[in-house]
Order: structure tokens, then sequence, then C-alpha cells
């Protein structure tokens, strides 16, 4: 750091008495500068006020005067219409000798419109105004009502300053005292001759900097008055150096004597910076294990204060001592000179934390060790172990997206062609019902797979596709239907259902492949038979399902590792590992959550929390089975590159009393639709070899562009809405579909 001591002078340093001058002198010239800015300012107020009251008494002049005559006759136009509030006035309107039309301007309308010519040349803002006002366009404000009231206490003028349409304005307002002609157009309001009727209030702006600083004399003074404090500046700095100079040579001496203890007490002061501000405890000790000086870091990690520590030995510390005996770590160091280990240390309140402890001898009557806390460390090596886990987690949902992702589209083009035709016959059967039910099993059973194929691709998504209000209680009589139908022989099944349970919003083929997922987990774990018990309940707006077995439990370990996708406790080729995963995402993309409570041989409860869409109770309806009605007969151009899609689907579509063409891909649908092939609806697939779906969607826009389009796929890729949203006339159809599906699709897309 450079010394000041040549600065310095009996009277203090040159330079900081240089600044004092320098402030006094510039505070001074502030002070002319101020009272410049305030006569300024109060001038522009004064000429303001002036104005506003020239030009109330130009307003109260030119209005008495109309006030004497009763008003005057102007030609009538469109630059003076006539007076509305002057129709009863049987002389409003005259005619001259020569026919020209003249309309009455009472004083009134006569301020109105030369307040209105003033604003707009002059920027000057009048207003005519009263508390008891004929017209809704002369009521005050709050500013004129304020002194209106004052007038009639007998204030006789008032302004002050105000900030309109964001600038300063002084606004004037005078009254309006009531003249004999005045009673001709008043007479009905009760005034006399005399008595304050009202008032003009006048807005004038203040350009408060621009009057100081835009005049002449302004800008002369404020030059003159820079040019001076420059010349007192320059002034005292030449005397400040002037004074630096003689005291230069007196105080070298002490200069350089004062720099080296400086420079001495600067490297102590490091020193101890360095000491305290080091992030590892620093512990100094001599040949017995007394603390002899400890840091900052020291006391903040062991919890003592460096009172405390300075009385204690590395014994007290040290949790690998015992028997008061000297630690092995300090020890080792007696001896070697050296160490870098990992020991324990004790806080102040009994616990104990982990540190790296490197030590080295001073000398042989002093030792010196560096403790770097390691508990954060640690804590963080056990995130980053977590966080592997949960990236390894996160990869297996990715590869089961992708996987999912690449036999969506040919399974459930595969079980298009069961559903579809399968509804077919559904419709077909409706008379005979034990073929119906029959045909009802095979639909469910197709209806299964398709959840369980949609299962799989939800990994990659965190929505529904279509939600819509369900009653629980009656899907699950449905699924213990067929449960008995199936597996559940040798179980007892117990359904406990809430009469009054709320409705959820949801997908009722997911919920309902979720539950069967959890019913089958619970017949695996009851192989020697049992009961299953469904009960539904709803609270706080909630409803929950409880799925309990009285079967093996799950160990808590399992517990903890149950929702993990391919986990699994059932032997190879038993299980895939994907069910609960599969119910956990479900449950995710309602909105809802999953609870496992289990002990083993204690059985397992599976507790499923949703949403409850509604207060009202759940109806169940009932469906009945029949063919759609269509609003009309349609040309439908069918374009899919599966075979299966391509018998079955037209089949449907006959049922429902519409005509088909097939393409088995894009080309040939161009192709014969550039051939005029006249179609009222394309079905267009998405996902085919060549020329894919988009691809072909774009060049039917561009032949037809009015035709509407169902786009079928049976894996919904992320951003195909955004890609879809870009064409008109598009409505999205989900495979596998049944007949009544695509009947509603058919009435969609046709509005």
């Amino acid at each position: 750091m450079p010394s000041d001591t040549g600065l310095r002078s009996p009277h203090g340093s040159p330079m900081g008495l240089m600044a004092r001058r320098m402030l006094v002198w510039t505070l001074a010239i502030g002070c002319l500068l101020g009272i410049r800015v305030f006569n300024a300012r109060r001038e522009v107020r004064r000429v303001a006020l002036s104005r506003a009251q020239d030009s109330f008494r130009k307003d109260l002049a030119y209005r008495l005067w109309a006030t004497q005559r009763g008003g005057v006759y102007v030609p009538l136009d469109a630059l003076t219409p006539a007076n509305p509030s002057l129709r009863d006035h049987t002389n409003r309107e005259i005619t001259s000798a020569q026919g020209k039309v003249y309309t009455l301007v009472n004083p009134a309308y006569m301020v109105r419109m030369v307040h209105g010519l003033s604003a707009a040349q002059f920027g000057i803002w009048s207003h005519l105004t009263s508390l008891n006002p004929v017209r809704p366009e002369n009521s005050p404000d709050a500013w004129e009502r304020a002194v209106l009231q004052r007038f009639e206490s007998g204030t006789r003028e008032y302004w002050d300053e105000q900030t309109l349409v964001g600038r300063p304005h002084l606004r004037y307002m005078g009254p309006l005292p009531v003249e004999p002609g005045c009673l001709l157009c008043h007479v009905g309001q009760g005034y006399q001759v005399g008595q304050v009727r009202g008032g003009i209030s006048v807005a004038i702006p203040l350009d408060i900097d621009g009057g100081f600083l835009g005049g002449f004399q302004g800008r002369v003074f404020l030059l003159a008055l820079s040019g001076l404090w420059g010349l007192g500046l320059l002034a005292m700095w030449l005397l400040a150096r002037q004074e630096q100079r003689h005291t230069l040579h007196r105080n070298q001496a002490l200069a350089d004597r004062q720099t080296a203890e400086r420079t001495l007490r600067t490297r102590e002061a490091l020193l101890r910076t360095y000491f305290d501000a080091a992030p590892d405890g620093i512990f100094v000790t001599d040949r017995e294990g007394r603390y002899l000086q400890v840091n900052r870091a020291a006391e903040q990690m062991t919890g003592y204060p460096a009172s405390e520590l300075l009385g204690m030995t590395v014994q007290d510390l040290d949790v690998t001592q015992s028997g008061g005996a000297v630690p092995a770590s300090f020890q080792t160091l007696l001896e070697t000179h050296t160490i870098l280990q990992e020991i324990e240390l004790r806080r102040k309140d009994g616990s104990s934390f982990p540190v790296l402890l490197r030590a080295a001898k001073i000398n042989d009557d002093l030792m010196i060790g560096l403790c770097r806390d390691l508990t954060e460390q640690k804590r963080l090596e056990a995130e980053r172990r977590q966080l592997d886990q949960e990236i390894q987690h996160s990869q297996q949902l990715e590869s089961l997206g992708s996987l999912a992702g690449g036999i969506a589209h040919d399974m459930n083009n595969v079980l298009a062609a069961v559903l579809g035709l399968g509804s077919v016959l559904q419709v077909k059967l409706a008379h005979d019902p034990a073929l119906g039910r029959a045909v009802e099993t095979i639909l469910h059973a197709a209806g299964r797979g398709r959840d369980l194929v949609k299962g799989l691709t939800d990994f990659a998504r965190k929505d529904l596709l279509e939600p819509r209000p369900l009653d629980l209680n009656a899907l699950i009589k449905k699924e213990a239907a067929l449960l008995h139908r199936t597996t559940l022989q040798r179980v007892e099944l117990v359904l406990d259902l809430d009469p009054e349970l709320p409705q959820v919003l949801g997908d009722p083929n997911a919920l309902a492949n979720a539950l069967m997922n959890l019913c089958v987990n619970a017949l695996d774990a009851m192989p020697k038979g049992g009961r299953l018990r469904l009960l539904t309940s709803h609270q706080d707006r909630q409803v929950q399902v409880r799925v309990e077995d009285t079967g093996e439990g799950m160990s808590p370990e399992t517990q903890k590792r149950a929702l993990e996708p391919f986990f699994t406790t059932k032997a190879v080729g038993k299980g895939t590992g994907l069910g609960l995963s599969m119910v956990y995402g479900t449950l995710k993309a309602h909105g809802g959550t999953i609870e496992i409570r289990s002990e083993p041989g204690q059985g397992t409860q599976i507790r499923l929390t949703l949403p409850a869409l509604g207060d009202s109770p759940a109806e169940a309806v009932a469906a009945g089975v029949s063919c759609p009605v269509q609003p009309q007969a349609l040309r439908v151009l069918l374009v899919d590159d599966d075979e299966l899609v391509r018998e079955s689907v037209p089949t449907m579509l006959d049922l429902l009393g519409h005509r088909t063409e097939t393409a088995s891909g894009g080309l040939e649908a161009l192709r014969r639709l550039q051939a005029d092939l006249e179609v009222d609806l394309v079905i267009l697939d998405l996902n085919m070899p060549g020329m894919s779906g988009l691809e072909t969607l774009a060049r039917i826009r561009l032949l037809r562009p009015e035709l509407p389009i169902l786009v079928a796929t049976g894996f919904r890729e992320e951003g195909l809405e955004d890609a879809l949203a870009q064409h008109t006339g598009i409505t999205l159809l989900l495979k596998p579909f049944e007949l009544d599906h695509l009947a509603a699709k058919l009435r969609e897309v046709l509005g």
C-alpha cells in the first residue's frame, strides 16, 4: 500500500484539505444554483397563475357579454349544431328573409365551444362546471367539486399544482355568479342573481425545467456559474500541490519507517486472514497434544469456541481414542512427521463426523493439522448413488417406451381387426344372448390386449388420451364378472362398494387394465386359495379403491422396489415385472397415487387414490348394443398398408351404411385422387412404409383442400398434435377402435 505521509501537513493532508475546500466551494455554487432554480420555478408558477387568471377573466367577460344579450344567433352548420339543452326554447332556430337558418348559442354553449378551441390551439384546458349541472359533461371532477364547495363557503378563487396526463399543471378555478340573463335558461334550478352557480377551471402546463434552462439568461447564468466553479477548483488544486511539495521532503524519512511497519502488520494480518478464512479446520498443538491455536473453521465444525478448545487435547476430540490414551493418529504423527488419513471427531453436542486429516510436524515442539469435514462430501456421494439409480430407472423406462413404440403399430393393427369385426358381430348377434356373451368376451379380451399395448406406450407419455367421466363401481363390477368367469374358482371375491361414490375423470380401459393387473397379482399371491376384497370409498373429494388379499405378502425390501419396471419376485416365465409399473404410470397420468401396505404372511393391501370429478353420486350407465345411426351414406377412401385393416374396416363401414375404396399406400391413394376418384372422407394410416402418413396428408391437402380426413394411428408420438394442427379438417382416430367409436368419429369429422 503506498504511503501518504508525504501528503500531510500540520493541518492534515493537503489533498484532504483540498477536497474539503472543493466541497465547500461546490456547496456554495450549488446554493447559488438552487436559489436560481427556486426563483425560476416560482416565476414559472407566477406566470402560469397570471395566464390562468387572464383566461378565466376573458371567459367571464365574453360570457357576461353573451349573458347580457341573451345569447347570439349564428348560422346552423356542422361546426355549430343546435344546442340540445335548448330543445324546449321556442326560438332556438330562426330563419332569415333569405332562408338561412340560425341557431341560438347561449352563454354556456359559447363557453364550451371556446374552451374546445382554446385546448386545441393553445393547449390551455378549461372546463365549465357546476355542482348542479344541466349537462352531464359539465359535471365536476373530484378537484373541481372540492373547489366549488369552497366557493359556497366564501372563497373567491383557488389554485394549486397537480399532475395531469403525466405533466405538472397549475389548476385554477374562479366562481361564476348568477346574472339576470342566466335565469332565462336556469330559472328552474332555483338560482338567484348574485349567487355562485358554478365555476370555470383552467389548467396551464408548468414547464418548470424549460422555464429555467430554456431562456437565454438562464443559459448565460449556468455558463458563468460553471466557469466560476471551475476556476475556484483549479485554484484550490494549485494551492494543494504547492503545500504537497513543501511537506514531501520533511516527511520522507517518517514515511519509510511507517511503510516498513505497515508491511509487517500487513503480512501478519494476511497470515491471520488466511488462517481464519481457510475452509478446513486448522489445529496447532504441542507435543502433548494440547491445542495452542485454532481457526474459525475448527470452531464451526466442532461447535466449541476457541476459548474452550485451547484448554483441550486431541484425546478430547478424536473418537478413535479410548481410555484417555493418545490417539493412534497423533502417535503416528510424532513418529513419521506427517500423516494423511480419515478419522472421526466429536462435536460439542456429542455427535461425531468424518474428517480427512492432513498433519505435519513444524518442529519438535509444534504440530499442525488440517481437518476437512467430509459430511457434505459423503452426503453428495450418497445422493449421486441415488441419482445413478434414478438414471438407471429412467433408462429402463426409456427402453421400455422405445420397445412399446416399435410394437404398438403392428400390434394395434392386429387388434383393430379383432375389435372391428368383433363389434360388427356384436351388432349382428344382438338377438342371440349366448353368442352375444361370447363375442363380448372376445371384445373384452381384445380390449385387454389393446390396453396392455397402451399401458406400455404410456411409459413414453404423461397425459390421458381420451378421458371421460367414469363410475368406478360399475367398472369394478364389470372386471369382477370377468374374474368370476375365468380364474376365481379357488378364491372368494368380496365387493364392498360405496353407493355414494363420486365419479372420476379418466380412461376406462387404462383403469380397468390397472385393476385387473392388481387382481391377477393378488391371485398369484394366493396359490392355495384365499379371499380377494375390492372396496371403494370417498372423502374430501378423493376417491379410493382398495385391493386386499390374504396371500403371502411382501417383505419391506420387496415393497421398496415393487413399482420398478422389470422387477419381479416370480419365477422365470411367470411374470415380466411390468404390471405394477404400468399401474403406477396409469395412476400418475390420472393425477392419483398408489400406496402399498403388506407384511410377509399377512396379505397385501393396495390403495389407489384418484381425484373425484364431482360431489353427486355416480350413476352406472347400462350401455346397449346397437348399430349407430349415420346421417348419410359416405364414400370413404381407406389408406392403410396393413391387409387386416383393409379387410376389417370396410366391413364396419358397410354395416354403418357407407361405401369403401381402399389403397395400400400413399402413392396409390394420390394416384386415385388425381384420377378424379369421388370420395367424401379419407381414413389415412399415419405409419406406412415409403410415403408416410404425414407426407400423404400434405399432398392430399394440395389436391383436395376441403376433404375431411381421419388420421388413424396405433401409437401417438410426441409432437403429433402440433404436426396435425398445421392442417384443417383433421380428426385423430386411435387404433384399435370398435364400431361405435368409429361411428362417433365419423359424426365428429362431419360436424
